[in-house]
């Protein structure tokens, strides 16, 4: 019965963008971004994603993950089918068409590209991933210790998580830096959990997606267009001396990393990319999942890069589509939008210190609110064995759909509910 199936347990700073069937026992990790369109993500019972993933889901590529397998910290699934039991290292990334077998092993970082099938039982890595070999008795009694011994299946029918699909609710965070604060342009919409810091200007109809970190502290300017989308869980930074340029109608796809560099007009950067200080992609390019465009590398208009580092690998004849696993061209208009929050200290406030600067938000958070900090997620005998196996007691910070949250936790204390939380405080 359902009454009977153990919980998921999500974190609280975990974000859910839609309909989302999430298996019983199943982990959702702090930081992790799922986005489900038309309902296109089911996560297996007692299945693990672990800190600051992405899991995007769409109609014509669902992401469908089987149970009992385990994610590692900011993997990647786009559109992408896996089996159960399977292992999947740091950093994977996983593109839309793409299907594991179950008992499937994949190394830290191994990219699999869109379409590809892997059999079942496959040892792989890399970028594009080599099948090096079929997972062996110990292989398979190494991902069972990690687990406890507990590898059967079972037939919970897990339950239904809804998130809004939309932002702007509190447009995300914002941070001055010394004498520096950012600007948002006139109909751009935050995701309540991103933030922004110091020297950025964003310009108009652009979108920044749940979890993406925008830092323009004392190394440089960072500048963002209008009609941009910088998707989930992604990060903006750059080195000293250097300037962060993203020109109209980009678009950045979820856990990507920019640095310091200069994204051309109407460009697409898949998922995973990253791209280094001092670099730059002429205007309509495409810079494939996973690529790493090195430092001081410069392409011409409607470049295709890819590689591991990037190098030219085609010429496009016109401008590359909006992918699949972007937000709706219409996204801007059809999100919910409220005005914008008033920048603490507007009404003479003094305003408090962190380590990125200093936070501005002016109206108050609840207890409940996302800068409520969670207890520690695991210990490192925890983190050693994977989480893979659920615990009997659930943990301070996760919260269990369907059932009363226990006050959240704020700087390792409990709050009390209702108690307003202000401040960020650092170590």
């Amino acid at each position: 019965m359902l009454s009977d199936q153990p919980q998921p347990e999500i974190a609280r700073s975990a974000v859910i963008l839609g309909e989302v069937h999430v298996g019983a026992g199943a982990i959702l990790a702090q930081g992790l971004v799922v986005r489900a369109h038309g309902a296109a993500v089911s996560i297996g019972n007692y299945s693990a994603i672990l800190e600051n993933g992405v899991v995007i889901g769409t109609p014509e590529h669902p992401a469908r993950v089987g149970q009992r397998t385990v994610f590692g910290h900011r993997a990647t699934i786009v559109g992408a089918a896996i089996g159960d039991l399977c292992e999947i290292g740091n950093g994977a990334i996983l593109m839309p068409g793409s299907r594991l077998g179950s008992g499937c092993i994949l190394g830290e970082g191994t990219l699999v590209p869109a379409g590809t099938v892997i059999p079942a039982d496959s040892v792989l890595v890399g970028r594009p991933p080599h099948v090096i070999r079929s997972a062996t008795d110990a292989d398979r009694e190494r991902l069972a210790v990690l687990r406890q011994h507990q590898t059967n299946l079972t037939d919970h029918p897990g339950t239904v998580v809804h998130g809004p699909m939309r932002a702007g609710a509190h447009m995300g965070t914002l941070y001055a830096y010394r004498d520096k604060t950012p600007s948002i342009g006139a109909g751009t919409v935050l995701f309540d959990s991103a933030e922004i810091t110091g020297d950025v200007v964003i310009g108009e109809q652009t979108l920044i997606g749940a979890g993406v970190k925008i830092i323009g502290d004392s190394h440089g300017p960072v500048r963002i267009g209008s009609r941009v989308q910088i998707l989930e869980n992604t990060v903006l930074h750059l080195l000293p001396d250097n300037a962060l340029v993203i020109d109209d109608d980009a678009v950045i796809g979820p856990g990507a990393m920019i640095h310091g560099c200069h994204i051309g007009r109407g460009s697409i950067i898949e998922p995973g990319a990253i791209v280094c200080d001092g670099s730059g992609t002429g205007a309509e390019s495409v810079v494939r999942a996973g690529a790493c465009v090195k430092q001081r590398d410069r392409f011409g208009d409607r470049s295709v890069l890819d590689g591991f580092p990037a190098r030219l690998v085609g010429t496009l004849n016109g401008p590359p589509p909006v992918p699949g696993w972007a937000l709706p061209p219409d996204a801007v208009a059809t999100l919910r939008r409220v005005p914008r929050l008033r920048l603490r200290g507007d009404r003479g406030q003094k305003p408090a210190e962190n380590a990125r600067g200093t936070w501005l938000p002016s109206h108050p958070r609840s207890s409940t609110g996302p800068y409520c900090m969670n207890a520690p997620a695991m210990s490192s005998e925890q983190h050693e064995r994977g989480i893979h196996a659920v615990r009997a007691s659930r943990r301070p910070g996760i919260r269990n759909p369907g059932s009363t949250p226990e006050a959240p936790w704020h700087h390792g204390h409990r709050c009390a509910p209702g108690t307003p939380v202000h401040d960020q405080k650092t170590s």
